[in-house]
Formats: C-alpha cells, sequence, structure tokens
C-alpha cells in the first residue's frame, strides 16, 4: 500500500434541526461541500469519499461536478456511525490513513489537518486527534489498519464508542483552531458560521494561546511579555478609533499575542511571521515581521505594525518600563561597543518618535496606559 491519505466526508443525515441539507448551503461563495472537499484537496489527500444518504439527490449534483467519490449508505436512519463504515469500506484498500468529518463542521483550518497528519505519521500507525486545551474536535485522522475491527464492531455510542476501546491509541494533537469546535445543526448555527467564515484569518486569544504554549511553546517569560504587549496594543488601538481612526482591535491583539512566536530564533520577526503565514494567519503574520524596529516618517500614517512595534517596548518581560528605561538596559549591556550603542540609540530615537505621534493622534500618555493594562492584566488572562 502507498502513503496516500484519504477522508470520508459524512452528509447522509436528515438534517432534521436544519430543515434542509447542509452540504448544499452556501459558505463563502461555494457550497459547504465545495469548501470542505477543497479543504482536503488543498492539503495533499488524495482520495475522498462522500457519503451520502436521506438527501443524495440533492447532493449528487455537486459531488459529480467535484469529481469526488460518493458512497451511499443504505441505511442512514441507523446514524453517523454506520456511514463512516461506508465510507471506510471504500477506502480501506486505496490509503493508509482516513481523516473523517461531518458535513456540518465546515471551517476547519488548514493548519489542523497539516498538524494532524504530521503527527500521526510521527506515531506510526495510530488515532489522532485534534484538540485544543482539553476539547477534541474535527476531524480525526485513523489509519485504515483499524478497518476491520471497526466493521466488525457492535458496540453502542457509535464513533467516539469504538474510540474509547481503543483509547490507549489515540494521541491528542494540540492544534490552534477552534472552528474545528463549531458545527451548524441548526440555522442559527448555520448564521454564525457564516459571519465566522469572514475572519477566519485572526485567530482568537484562545488559539493563540494554544499556539504559543502548546502548538510551539515558547518559553513561560516570553509568553506573558507577549499577553501584556497584546492587551496594551489592543488598548491603544481603542484609543485611537475613539479619535477617528480604524485599527482592528481583534487583529492588534492576535499579533502581540503572537508576536514573538519565534523570540528564540535569529530574526525572529520575520521568521515568526514565516510561520504565522504558513498557518494561514496571513494577516497577523504581516504585523508583527518588523517589529524589532521602525523608522517611520513624522506625516505617514499610524499603521497596525507601528502600534505592535511600539507597544513590545513598554515591556521588559512582563513588567512595564518606558522606553528610555527598556532600551537603557540594552546600552549598559553593550557596555563599551561604541557601535553597538549608537545602534541602540537610533532604535531608541525611532520608538520616541512613534510615541510622538501616537500619543498625539490618540491623546493618552502610553506609559500611564502600559501601567494600566499590566494591571488589568496581572492574573495572565490576555482575553
Amino acid at each position: 500500500m502507498n502513503n496516500a491519505m484519504g477522508a470520508i466526508i459524512l452528509a447522509a443525515g436528515e438534517s432534521s434541526r436544519m430543515g434542509r441539507c447542509k452540504a448544499v448551503l452556501p459558505l463563502g461563495g461555494q457550497t459547504v461541500l465545495e469548501h470542505e472537499v477543497e479543504l482536503f484537496r488543498n492539503a495533499g489527500v488524495e482520495h475522498i469519499v462522500v457519503v451520502t444518504g436521506f438527501h443524495a439527490p440533492s447532493i449528487r449534483p455537486v459531488i459529480n461536478r467535484l469529481g469526488v467519490c460518493e458512497v451511499c449508505n443504505p441505511h442512514p436512519e441507523q446514524g453517523m456511525y454506520s456511514s463512516v463504515c461506508t465510507g471506510l469500506a471504500a477506502l480501506e484498500s486505496l490509503c493508509i490513513g482516513v481523516f473523517i468529518l461531518p458535513v456540518d463542521i465546515p471551517l476547519v483550518r488548514p493548519c489542523t489537518l497539516h498538524l494532524v497528519e504530521q503527527a500521526w505519521r510521527e506515531a506510526g500507525s495510530s488515532i489522532a486527534m485534534p484538540c485544543i486545551g482539553a476539547d477534541s474536535g474535527h476531524p480525526p485522522l485513523m489509519a485504515t489498519s483499524y478497518a476491520p475491527a471497526m466493521l466488525a464492531w457492535k458496540g453502542q455510542c457509535g464513533l467516539q464508542g469504538f474510540f474509547d476501546t481503543v483509547a490507549n491509541e489515540i494521541i491528542s494533537v494540540p492544534v490552534p483552531d477552534e472552528l474545528m469546535l463549531l458545527d451548524m445543526d441548526t440555522p442559527d448555527a448555520y448564521d454564525a458560521i457564516t459571519i465566522k467564515s469572514e475572519h477566519t484569518q485572526i485567530p482568537s486569544p484562545r488559539e493563540c494561546l494554544a499556539l504559543i504554549s502548546e502548538v510551539r511553546p515558547i518559553p513561560e517569560n516570553i509568553r506573558a511579555h507577549s499577553i501584556m504587549v497584546a492587551g496594551l496594543a489592543r488598548a491603544m488601538g481603542e484609543q485611537l478609533n475613539a479619535c477617528g481612526e480604524h485599527f482592528d482591535t481583534d487583529l492588534l491583539q492576535a499579533a502581540g499575542l503572537l508576536h514573538d512566536i519565534a523570540r528564540l530564533e535569529r530574526n525572529h520577526g520575520p521568521q515568526g511571521a514565516k510561520i504565522l503565514d504558513a498557518m494561514g494567519f496571513s494577516a497577523v503574520a504581516r504585523v508583527i515581521a518588523p517589529h524589532s524596529d521602525m523608522d517611520v516618517q513624522d506625516l505617514a500614517p499610524i499603521t497596525h505594525r507601528e502600534v505592535i512595534f511600539l507597544a513590545d517596548k513598554y515591556f521588559k518581560g512582563n513588567r512595564p518600563v518606558p522606553l528610555e528605561t527598556r532600551y537603557g538596559a540594552k546600552m549598559e549591556k553593550y557596555g563599551k561597543n561604541p557601535e553597538a550603542r549608537e545602534h541602540v540609540r537610533k532604535r531608541l530615537e525611532h520608538a520616541l518618535k512613534s510615541e510622538r505621534r501616537i500619543e498625539a493622534r490618540a491623546g493618552v500618555v502610553l506609559k500611564d496606559l502600559a501601567i494600566a493594562v499590566a494591571g488589568r492584566l496581572s492574573t495572565g488572562d490576555a482575553g
């Protein structure tokens, strides 16, 4: 058998609470099913099976247009597990592993598939379950070597019941993905997912903390610093918006939390941007890339990049300090090296220039704002 991967998209249900076929509902200019097939294809999944049932006639034209395989569950009333088995029987001889995704969970992040597959391959034949904190999500990735046992199993509680019988063989894979927890069983849930689908480039605070705590962990002191920078950056954005600017404060908070994701690497700003861009967080990547130093022209508009650059400089660790103190410590570090001291002096000038620009526009003393934010976040709450 080759190393090909497969995916089972479960679309056999009656959709009784939704009241209409979920697979063909519109989502971001596509149908839900098209969105999910594209997700798997972009991840390099070669064999994709859509399991149909109650709504097969409605779904079939989309399946044919996509050129994927349809397998009809003859007894969809028996529940999701019967559909999993129907799809698995069609794929077990074609690939070494299969993702299993209910059609009503459409916003799984692409990075989740990559992280789960990477961990699954490193672990060998197993079941890999994406998780964020204590919450497990979709799609799990299962070795097809489990197919005989799964197809023969007659236990209770469906797929989860089978997984419980092999719990010691399941690996949990941390991912920065709250979206994999969202299903659309009802019209209200579908409306919420439709809105959410328009804002997926910016990770939530929980996703950011999962990234820097579990997925690509950084030292605790750097996480504490990042939480403070995020709080100050968001507060600066709110102050600027109150004065007529239009900053995305969610973007500022995410950039603050993630700006030091590559802090232990050389050129950590650009390196961090590469990491985030590869994970699909390109909006944040663009903001954090130049945060180490910026020389902004006096008449240039204030940008998200400049806010992050400056917010970063008000904290030594998680302790608020004036800019002169932050850069003064660098001066002392380089002692009698005149070239290095001059470099630090210029960087201080750049920071002071940005401080003057933002304080003039926001009408606030930024070092005082940093102290206030530090007081609010002293418990370490990034939200």
